[in-house]
């Protein structure tokens, strides 16, 4: 049983409903990096017929590089160079606005200044440099103080919700101010690596090498997570508890990782596509009927989230475990795949989608991803709560 209250989340998506990129077809992307040897290249339609994914999230800094490079004929040595020289300011924007809702929305909810209560920061990324070092550098700029002052980051794949939430269970039941809040963010920052979308090289016996530009979109989340004590009576919408996290390794071995290649200077993200479908698919089955089996029924469940590696695979898992779709929440087919984001956006919709309403339903998350050389897969359990 945990004892975490999720006080408030946000995602954001570029190009989502927001002018802070676009969203990208992946026959355009198709094109921009398909070999130059017509008999040799890939079909503009094969990422939507292979994934399901039609478009993918892109900021204003990623796009406006790609599309730059795109115009060049530049050694791809200098096109990574490039891209570790450029700052994703979109990217940042958009972390800074979902911390800044995550601290109002909790402070009028519960009727106190959360700022003076932040205890931590718990960071989440995928790529280089993290951009939540940078919001806990600047953080005075905007109000920002933690009672640990250096952030917690987490280089994580697509499962990091689950440790990042443990860590703030553990930090929370050491803390006796009963007001204390962990921020934990995310993102999946596609510009470090934006060399792999800027060349023609893809054909479909180097899958593995050409996926992670094809399907990765970008974006960011926020949650501030505190106790359930009986001073968090919400003045707002009913409230959403952590009732139970699981948390294992599934593989030892590596489904996506990074490969340095000396040749061209650069450091290129690799996935192999048929073991992440195989892994994928073995486990979250598992994982989401574990979940229906835990609650009794399917229909007993508010919500089933399940990571989006693509949508044709999540459209498996329905199908095969008989679900109802309109449970099921979809983002991945416009957006793309948004690694350790993924998740932020799914809870972010379900728990907005109950607004008002009072259930005694809870909403289940299932993630699946990798860590460090191996895959790590869990459930999420959320229940409304009210003291």
């Amino acid at each position: 049983m945990s004892n975490i209250l999720i006080a408030s989340i946000k995602s954001i998506i570029p190009g989502y409903g927001n002018s802070y990129g676009e969203l990208v077809s992946t026959e355009e992307i198709a094109r921009r990096i398909a070999h130059p040897d017509p008999s040799k290249g890939i079909d503009p339609k094969i990422i939507y017929k292979m994934t399901g994914v039609k478009s993918v999230a892109f900021t204003a800094d990623t796009i406006n590089f790609c599309r730059a490079m795109w115009d060049e004929n530049l050694p791809l040595s200098e096109i990574f160079a490039a891209c570790q020289a450029t700052e994703n300011e979109a990217l940042f924007s958009m972390l800074k606005v979902a911390i800044s809702f995550t601290i109002e929305q909790a402070s009028q909810k519960y009727q106190y200044e959360v700022r003076k209560h932040l205890l931590a920061h718990i960071h989440i990324f995928t790529t280089k440099s993290p951009k939540g070092f940078e919001v806990s550098e600047k953080g005075t700029q905007f109000g920002l103080s933690f009672k640990f002052d250096a952030p917690i980051y987490l280089q994580q794949g697509c499962s990091g919700i689950v440790p990042a939430l443990k860590i703030a269970e553990t930090l929370l039941e050491s803390e006796s101010d009963k007001n204390a809040m962990v921020l934990i963010t995310a993102e999946n920052d596609m510009l470090t690596h934006a060399h792999q979308r800027c060349t023609k090289y893809a054909t479909m016996g180097n899958l593995n090498h050409w996926m992670w530009p094809a399907i990765f979109g970008e974006g960011v989340g926020a949650i501030l997570c505190g106790k359930k004590t009986q001073e968090k009576r919400s003045k707002c919408n009913p409230q959403w508890h952590i009732e139970n996290m699981t948390f294992s390794t599934c593989e030892n071995e590596w489904r996506v990782n990074h490969e340095l290649d000396i040749k061209n200077k650069t450091v290129n993200i690799l996935v192999r596509a048929q073991e992440v479908k195989k892994t994928f698919l073995n486990n979250i089955l598992r994982l989401v009927n574990t979940a229906i089996q835990d609650y009794g029924d399917k229909e007993n469940i508010k919500t089933i989230c399940i990571h989006e590696s693509n949508p044709n695979m999540v459209r498996k898992v329905i199908r095969e475990l008989g679900l109802n779709i309109n449970q099921v929440p979809l983002f991945s087919e416009d957006v793309g795949t948004l690694a350790g984001v993924s998740a932020f956006t799914l809870l972010d919709h379900a728990i907005s989608q109950c607004g008002s309403t009072v259930t005694e339903k809870p909403i289940t998350l299932s993630v699946i991803g990798e860590a460090g050389g191996r895959v790590t897969a869990g459930n999420i359990y959320l229940q409304q709560w009210e003291p």
